[in-house]
């Protein structure tokens, strides 16, 4: 049974699916060329291609998981993102954006041709749609747990739920092309960070003491250690462990799947 929302619960919700779809509708009317529709045209903007590359490594998962961690591990989660600004962006700049721009290439499969050959790029290309399929299952399930909470909604509601966001973003995505997909994390950006702030703010709002006495309960159980040296291959809350997830998952997650990559491959204007 649907749990009973607000007139104005569902002007938002409805809202931002029509402002989404939208996007989708006017971008497909620029689009001349297939540089049109998978670079943008080459002209886009700057600060809206840098907000869409936090959106896209700032999925559901993140949005519902990072919280979890922090309270009930710690924060050495935080050493791992911290690779991202002191690590990975140094190395994107100076190495992989040159490379991309430089030899005008569509896609990070088009690379892979133009350096080995035709059968690796089909072979990148199967690799990364096999992981790209599992990786967004996980989104959408994400996303459904929490519509679900919300809703209320039984299995098979959800199960209808999660195709239908499937069946959405698709449409949206094919019709507006890569300018869509870019003005629609902008406005996802902006709506979960404000969301986010709203929420935090209500929540300390609710803590007796409020900031000061959650930084003393945090500090007492130890909820913010960012530099556990114990060398514990089985526990995962470790620095060792952090400097892991940031090399082998958000190295290569940055600088060559096609998901954020292919956001490299336009100056923008």
């Amino acid at each position: 049974m649907m749990n009973s929302l607000s007139w104005i619960d569902w002007t938002i919700f409805i809202g931002y699916l029509g402002l989404v779809f939208a996007l989708g509708v006017y971008f497909m009317r620029g689009q001349r060329t297939s540089e049109d529709y998978f670079l943008g045209g080459r002209k886009m903007s700057w600060w809206a291609v840098g907000v869409s590359l936090f959106a896209t490594a700032f999925s559901s998962i993140s949005f519902v998981g990072y919280p979890r961690e922090a309270a009930y591990q710690g924060f050495h989660f935080f050493v791992a993102i911290l690779f991202i600004p002191l690590v990975i962006t140094p190395l994107l700049w100076w190495l992989f954006v040159p490379m991309y721009v430089r030899l005008e290439v569509t896609s990070v499969y088009e690379y892979l041709e133009l350096r080995f050959s035709r059968p690796i790029r089909r072979l990148g290309t199967i690799l990364f749609a096999g992981y790209a399929i599992g990786w967004m299952g996980s989104m959408l399930y994400a996303v459904g747990l929490i519509v679900q909470a919300v809703l209320g909604l039984t299995e098979i509601q959800l199960v209808w739920t999660l195709i239908a966001v499937g069946l959405f973003a698709v449409l949206y995505t094919a019709l507006g092309g890569i300018q869509a997909v870019i003005w629609t994390d902008v406005l996802q950006t902006f709506t979960l960070g404000g969301g986010m702030l709203v929420v935090f703010l209500l929540a300390l709002g609710q803590v007796d003491g409020g900031w000061a006495a959650v930084v003393q309960l945090g500090t007492e159980h130890g909820r913010f250690e960012m530099f556990n040296l114990d060398f514990d291959l089985a526990d995962r809350s470790t620095f060792y462990s952090a400097c892991a997830f940031g090399l082998f998952m958000y190295l290569p997650g940055y600088t060559t799947s096609p998901r954020i990559s292919q956001r490299h491959l336009k100056p923008s204007a």
